[in-house]
């Protein structure tokens, strides 16, 4: 962890080069002043950056930096993400629940700030954010001692057998570290100087932050409205659901439509270094002797291109956050909430009667397959990508007894 102060003319340079907005730099060059400074903060790759909602800081930083930084009660400040990817997640009994993936180019720590300190509904911090994706876990079976014992003498590295894909992360953290290669996640933050003009000279800025808070927020704006449309439809084809099955096809609806977190193969090193890990794996766990491609799952939200999957084994469902344990209660279940959601979804159109609603559309294009084996993984050739040699070993076979792949949709 590394944090740094730099003037304008070195933090527009550096924004330049990277996917943010053109127009956020040209605002951003309207409103600076000659005096005005920024920071840089970098992490490698499994840093924490935040910790039960407050960010961690070097030892090094003076008491005015600190202050500088950490006016957004404490957490995270208002920042652009210069490079790499970070994860925002709660620790609850046990399990990792991916809230937020932020991604170069990506605004965060503004919601508080445009709201004002004093009169915002924002509940108090409670997440911990990491740089890399936190909830990344690998499809491959891991936990063979001789092939594991392989692996760390080959990278020099002691590290126990991961005993759940909670705990893939941390051995992921220790090969990437044992590899001596940079993966970073980088930020542009904006001190506390600048946010309490937001309301004077930085206002031209402030107005662009709203406007692009409001243009992605409709989802959530109108989520009220929706649940309640979900829990009508199941009224009245006289469905008693759980709090659990209603939550579960809010989330099935909001991944489809790209606005909660499902998960897919991770192809490149946006998100975390892939091609170090993958390598371990391939070549000094042995994966590579048993013809499996190290396939390594990360949480993203959808594109129109790809599938993404959910799993109801490992379900990162927010809102009623209740495992499904057993592989068997786990198949059954997913065969009663198909059921369910096939019921639902025409009733679900009918009550809302608003086909212009992204929501609506997503829902009549959308295929949602329920699956329990990996046959139709084996038509998805990001499961075969091998980030070391970029290419695709399509004569590789799809590991079948990962736990995430017992019962899980395909969302297209």
């Amino acid at each position: 962890m590394q944090i740094y102060q730099i003037n304008w003319d070195k933090g527009r340079e550096m924004l330049a080069n990277t996917s943010v907005d053109p127009s956020a730099i040209a605002t951003m060059e309207n409103c600076v002043h000659k005096d005005d400074y920024f920071y840089i903060a970098s992490y490698d790759y499994g840093e924490k950056i935040v910790e039960k909602g407050r960010l961690l800081l070097p030892k090094d930083l003076d008491h005015n930096q600190c202050d500088d930084l950490l006016y957004n009660e404490g957490s995270n400040p208002t920042s652009i993400i210069l490079s790499g990817a970070a994860e925002l997640y709660l620790e609850n009994e046990g399990q990792i629940i991916p809230y937020s993936v932020f991604k170069q180019g990506s605004i965060l720590g503004s919601w508080l700030a445009l709201d004002g300190f004093e009169n915002s509904y924002h509940p108090r911090f409670i997440w911990d954010m990491v740089a890399g994706v936190r909830s990344a876990f690998i499809i491959n079976n891991i936990h063979r001692e001789r092939n594991h014992n392989h692996l760390c003498k080959a990278l020099g590295i002691s590290f126990d057998r991961p005993e759940n894909i909670l705990q893939h992360f941390d051995i992921f953290k220790s090969i990437y570290q044992a590899s001596h290669a940079t993966w970073q996640y980088k930020v542009f933050i904006f001190p506390k100087k600048v946010v309490q003009q937001f309301n004077s000279r930085w206002r031209p800025f402030k107005n662009y932050l709203m406007e692009r808070a409001w243009n992605g927020s409709g989802y959530m704006r109108n989520a009220g409205l929706w649940h309640s449309i979900y829990s009508i439809a199941a009224a009245r084809l006289n469905l008693r659901l759980s709090a659990y099955d209603l939550s579960c096809i809010k989330h099935i609806i909001g991944v489809s439509t790209g606005n909660e977190l499902g998960f897919e193969p991770c192809i490149n090193n946006d998100m975390m270094p892939l091609d170090v890990i993958q390598k371990a794996y391939y070549e000094a766990y042995g994966l590579k002797q048993l013809q499996q491609t190290p396939s390594i799952m990360i949480p993203v939200k959808k594109s129109v291109k790809q599938p993404v999957y959910y799993s109801f084994q490992y379900p990162n469902n927010i809102e009623v956050p209740i495992k499904v344990d057993s592989y068997n209660s786990g198949r059954k279940y997913a065969n009663y909430l198909n059921g369910v959601f096939n019921k639902m979804l025409p009733e679900i159109i009918h009550i809302a009667s608003s086909q212009y609603s992204p929501i609506a559309k997503t829902i009549l294009a959308a295929k949602y397959d329920f699956c329990d084996s990996t046959h139709a993984l084996e038509k998805d050739p990001r499961f075969f990508y091998y980030a070391p040699s970029d290419s695709y070993l399509m004569n590789n076979v799809i590991p079948k007894h990962n736990k995430f792949l017992r019962s899980y949709i395909m969302i297209q």
